[in-house]
Formats: C-alpha cells, sequence, structure tokens
C-alpha cells in the first residue's frame, strides 16, 4: 500500500488548503526531526502516528520543508529523538490547558486508528500558525477523550434540529464518519467554512435525528410530494435514484437544475428541460424514435443516451450523440473527416454481431465512421478491429514483433492458455505491437510462442539463468493476480528476453540464479542479506538512497526487485552504500538460510530499475 506522506489527519488537511508561506506567513523550509541535530535513531522504524510512513523517510521530506518544521518536531519526538521541546504557543487537546487526558486508549478517527493519546500529543507540537486554522480542530477531539471542552459561540451547531446530540453517535454520516466524529466536526468548526444547514439536516437525519428539509433546498427529484418511479435504477453508474432523490432534498448550496438530467432518467414526469434548439435534441438526426431504445452501448441505455442528448448543451459534443445515435440503430449521417466503415464504402461487414473487445463490429463501425478526432492515426486506431471484424486486405504492420511462431506458421493450438489468454490472442498482438520493436520487448512474444508449441529457438546470444540444473526448480518466483510463475519456467523466459551481454542478465543470474538454487550463481556485487542469511519475499519497506541527485525515496517494492536492480546498477556503488541499504531492508527482506525453499519472490520490475538507476548513477559523482 502507498504510504500516507506525513500526519494521517493534519497534513492531509495542509495539503487540501494548501497552506503555504506565501499565503498563511508560515514558516516552511529546510527541516530536522531532531532538534539537536542529530539524526534519527533507527531510520526503518515505522510509528503508528506516521500513517506508514518511516521515520528515514520523514527525515528526508523534513530536509525538502514541505510542512511547517514544527510537525516534524513531532515526528521526530515519535521517533525517538531525545529532549524534543514543544512550541510555547502549541495548541491543548483540553481548554483548560491539562496536558494528558483522562481516556488515552480511546480511538478518535477510524480511519486511522489515532488514539486520544497520540491526538493530545500531536496538538502540543502543532500551533495554531502551524495549523492554519483554530486550535479548535483538536478540542472537537477533546470530549472523546474526558476533557470538558465546550464549543465555540460561533459555529454550525448542533447536527439535530432540537438542539439535542445525535441519538446515534456510532452510525455513520454521508462521508462514512462516525456520526460522533462528525458532530463535534460541526460543533467546533475549526476551518471557519460556511455551514451547509442542509449537509447538516441530512447527516443528522442519518444518525437518527428527527429532521426535517431546511429552507431553499432544492428539493425531491420529482417534486414535493412526486413518488420515484424507479428508486432502484442506477444513474450514470453514480447512484440510485432514490440516493439522489435525498441529496437533492436536502441540497441548499447546489444550482438546483443539475438534478433536472436525474428527474429525467429516474422517469419523473412534467421535467422542466433546456430550450431544444440550446441543445443536442436527439440521437437520431432527422428527429425520429431511436430504433432500439434498450439496447446497451458502453454501459448505457439508448433511451438513457437519448435523454441526455436532450440535456446536452456543448455544441462540441453533439457528434458523440450522433455517433451513439448510429450505434442504436439510426440512420444517421457520418461526418465527411470521420474514419470512415470499418471495411470501406465497398465492402459490407462480414460478421456485424461479431463481439470484439466488448463491441460488435456494427458498433464499431459506427464508432469509425464518426471519429473525426483521430486524423491521421486512423488506420492505426482500428487497423487490429478491421482484421478482427474479417475486413478483407487489412495492412498488417510492417514494424510490429511478427507471429509468435518464429518461422510464420499459426500456433498448433490457437485456443491454448498462455498467462490467462489464448495463443491466437498473443499471435495477434505479437503483430500489431510496433512498439515491441521499439522498446526491444519482442523476445518476450517469442517465449510465449515457445510456450504455445511453436518450438521457438532462443537467441544464440540469449541470456542463460544457470549452465546447471537449477537446486528449486518449483520453487515460486512470481505471484500475483492469479499469475504464478515458478524457477524453472523463469529460466526458459530469460534466454527470450535478455542477451548474455546485458546488465540484466549478469543481474538475473546473481540474484535470480541465487534465489533458485543455481550452484554457479555468480556473486552479487551488493547483497541485502548478510551472511548466513537469504533473500525472501516480502514487501521491501521503503528506504532511502543519497546521492548527488539528492535523496530518493524507494517504497511499495519487492525485496527481490530492489536486490535485482541494485545489482543491475551497481556501477559506483561502495560498501559503505550497499551497507547502508542492507541496514534498511535486511531485517524485512532476509531469512535464515535454512528455511529458503518454498519462498516466494517476484520477478524483478522494470519500471524500478529506471527509477533507482538514475539514483545510483549519480552516486559521488
Amino acid at each position: 500500500m502507498a504510504r500516507r506522506s506525513l500526519l494521517p489527519v493534519l497534513l492531509a488537511v495542509l495539503l487540501i488548503r494548501n497552506i503555504v508561506d506565501a499565503q498563511f506567513g508560515i514558516d516552511v523550509g529546510s527541516c530536522q526531526l531532531c532538534q539537536n541535530g542529530e539524526l534519527v535513531p533507527d531510520p526503518a522504524f515505522i510509528p503508528d502516528e506516521t500513517g506508514g510512513s518511516s521515520c528515514g523517510e520523514l527525515e528526508a521530506e523534513a530536509r525538502d520543508g514541505q510542512y511547517p518544521c514544527p510537525v516534524y518536531s513531532y515526528f521526530g519526538h515519535v521517533c525517538g529523538c531525545p529532549d524534543q521541546t514543544p512550541p510555547n504557543d502549541a495548541c491543548n487537546i483540553c481548554q483548560d490547558g491539562a496536558g494528558t487526558v483522562t481516556m488515552p486508549d480511546v480511538i478518535v478517527d477510524a480511519d486511522t486508528g489515532q488514539t486520544c493519546d497520540s491526538m493530545a500529543l500531536e496538538a502540543s507540537f502543532i500551533s495554531e500558525e502551524t495549523l492554519g486554522y483554530s486550535c479548535s480542530y483538536y478540542h472537537q477531539f477533546g470530549n472523546m477523550c474526558g476533557c470538558s471542552n465546550v464549543p465555540p459561540a460561533v459555529s454550525c451547531g448542533t447536527m439535530c434540529n432540537d438542539g439535542m446530540s445525535v441519538p446515534n453517535p456510532n452510525d455513520t454520516a454521508s462521508d462514512g464518519r462516525l456520526c460522533s466524529v462528525v458532530e463535534a466536526e460541526y460543533l467546533y468548526n475549526p476551518y471557519e467554512v460556511a455551514c451547509d444547514a442542509g449537509q447538516i439536516s441530512y447527516d443528522g437525519l442519518l444518525c437518527g435525528c428527527k429532521n426535517e428539509p431546511p429552507e431553499g433546498v432544492c428539493g425531491g427529484l420529482c417534486g414535493p410530494d412526486g413518488d420515484i418511479p424507479e428508486p432502484d435504477k442506477v444513474v450514470l453508474n453514480y447512484a440510485t435514484c432514490s440516493e439522489l432523490n435525498d441529496i437533492a432534498a436536502w441540497d441548499t448550496v447546489s444550482d438546483c437544475q443539475v438534478y433536472d438530467l436525474y428527474s429525467a432518467l429516474c422517469g419523473c414526469e412534467n421535467v422542466e428541460m433546456p430550450p431544444p434548439e440550446t441543445t443536442c435534441q436527439s440521437l437520431c438526426q432527422d428527429g425520429s424514435s431511436v430504433p432500439y431504445p434498450d439496447l446497451i452501448v458502453q454501459d448505457q441505455s439508448c433511451s438513457e443516451y437519448e435523454i441526455m442528448a436532450r440535456f446536452e448543451t456543448q455544441e462540441e459534443n453533439c457528434g458523440y450523440y450522433d455517433m451513439l445515435g448510429a450505434q442504436c440503430g439510426c440512420d444517421n449521417v457520418a461526418p465527411t473527416g470521420g474514419c470512415g466503415k470499418l471495411c470501406g464504402d465497398e465492402q459490407a461487414l462480414p460478421n456485424p454481431d461479431l463481439k470484439v473487445w466488448g463491441q460488435t463490429c456494427q458498433e464499431w463501425e459506427a464508432e469509425s465512421s464518426f471519429d473525426v478526432y483521430s486524423g491521421e492515426l486512423c488506420e492505426d486506431t482500428y487497423r487490429e478491429v478491421k482484421y478482427l471484424c474479417g475486413c478483407e486486405n487489412v495492412d498488417l504492420p510492417t514494424g510490429g514483433c511478427g507471429p509468435i511462431c518464429s518461422d510464420g506458421s499459426s500456433p498448433p493450438d490457437p485456443d491454448f492458455m498462455v498467462y490467462n489468454e489464448t495463443c491466437s490472442f498473443w499471435n495477434l498482438e505479437s503483430m500489431f505491437d510496433v512498439y515491441g520493436v521499439q522498446e526491444d520487448y519482442c523476445g518476450d512474444y517469442s517465449h510465449v510462442g515457445d510456450l504455445c508449441g511453436c518450438q521457438n529457438e532462443p537467441p544464440e546470444d540469449g541470456c542463460i539463468l544457470c549452465t546447471e540444473p537449477l537446486s528449486y526448480p518449483d520453487k515460486i518466483t512470481y505471484d500475483i493476480f492469479d499469475e504464478v510463475y515458478t524457477c524453472e519456467e523463469d529460466a526458459k523466459y530469460i534466454p527470450f528476453a535478455y542477451g548474455r551481454k546485458d546488465v540484466e542478465c549478469a543481474a538475473m543470474q546473481s540474484v535470480v540464479g541465487d534465489f533458485c538454487g543455481c550452484p554457479s550463481a555468480p556473486l552479487k556485487k551488493c547483497s541485502i542479506c548478510p551472511e548466513g542469511t537469504e533473500l525472501q519475499l516480502a514487501d521491501s519497506p521503503t528506504f532511502t538512497i543519497e546521492s548527488s541527485a539528492g535523496t530518493t525515496v524507494i517504497e511499495d517494492e519487492n525485496c527481490v526487485d530492489v536486490e535485482f536492480t541494485i545489482n543491475m546498477n551497481s556501477e559506483g556503488l561502495t560498501e559503505e552504500d550497499c551497507a547502508e541499504i542492507s541496514a534498511q531492508l535486511a531485517s524485512t527482506c532476509c531469512i535464515p538460510d535454512d528455511t529458503s525453499s518454498g519462498e516466494i519472490a517476484n520477478i524483478p520490475s522494470m519500471l524500478l530499475g529506471i527509477v533507482i538507476s538514475f539514483f545510483l548513477s549519480n552516486l559521488h559523482s
């Protein structure tokens, strides 16, 4: 899971409110976690309060000064820096200034798991200047923790119209948070935002209050007393008609015309429509009814598109509705600048009902005919669809990777499944993949062809993982999204993917070869694991690399990925550099070497290689 850059609650708010020097005069500059100037005691440590960020990561972030320095002083405290001193003007979770809370273990934020004790500590390091708004942000949590806080005189008030507390504090409000948390936020309103009476009343209703809609709301979709004909219908893949009706009935801030389209789609009568001359009017250019109103095109019915066209006031979008009309059976005239019919004007579609990539060939032809956006790319855009739909004389790309069988023949069993797709699918992909040549991965298709029974021979200069039998041929090297590969399968794949002189080959032989038990695996130039331990499958902890290009943070990668990439880009890497990386990773990535068999690894990622390569290339430069 991607790390949350800083403090889960406070820093998310700082980002949203865009609090920076120029706007609020907040002291943002190069900071450090430990006020005494020392490094954090354990950079790999991830305190509960940091939302998944390691202390080393936060230390690197502090030097960039993304946020006010007191924030980093707080993180320094939870990371073990000694004698951290809070600022004199810091907030306090209790209005009476009590430094501790009587209920320290109560969770005040269900999303992050933050407790009263943690929130009180955070408050003690954060001032109103740092926060960017009132300390009442912390006071709103205080009463949950045993403080006797009093809401400010000016606030959004209670969620119940009768002024009482919500009857069901443990239910959830409209944004999914606990009613007790939302009520406290309304009462203390630390952000000093305008109060939305309709939203507050609606949240109160969800939390058990007997509220009525306030004045000035948009009202129900079908009027104050109208019933929704299809309450459970999902509109535009967004919400049900019943849910949209509830939102409109309590909405005091929106332009109420936005609900007219929803009213029409939900089947309400007497809906106010825009003037016809200002809209696209209908799907059929001649104004006739849609021939196939119940046909589903791109997840919506043609009858729904007809209603949407009558509300569409942007003239440049009318061509899109002309295309949808053609797909829905209208006899619409295609624009002169479109890509034209799939098989040309002289040939009819051989099989218009054939499904290709989720659409029928007839629907693809309508899209192609009305596509005025592709221009010179029309042929490249629709070539493969034309081929699959059976058009004659389709010019296959000469710059693709070619058939998966190296002799040009068709796969022996086109329906045989390889990597969750048929061999015929891979054959077509290979022929049309012009990027495979540019990016030098056509060998992957040759490998697939070999698995499809083509008897392809690997290139003469292909990389050999190991010249001896592997000790762990069945050891899993990749297991994600229902795809599982073994060492033996990797040994067959690598010759097609890398040449013997490629830096990737040397890294594969040393890292993956060692992992799979190759007796003659060359020594790694940098090993994450100390002597007596070996690499295992694990999510690599976040770690930092210092170079002349600055500090980079590597996260969300697999331990084998990281070791492969470090060895692939080891030029300029000193023993000290390697030791520093190992110190950050070994506790997670390494296990005693007598538990090796059966561990899972992940085939190294080239994307990670690009990222780390840049920073390793700048080491000591």
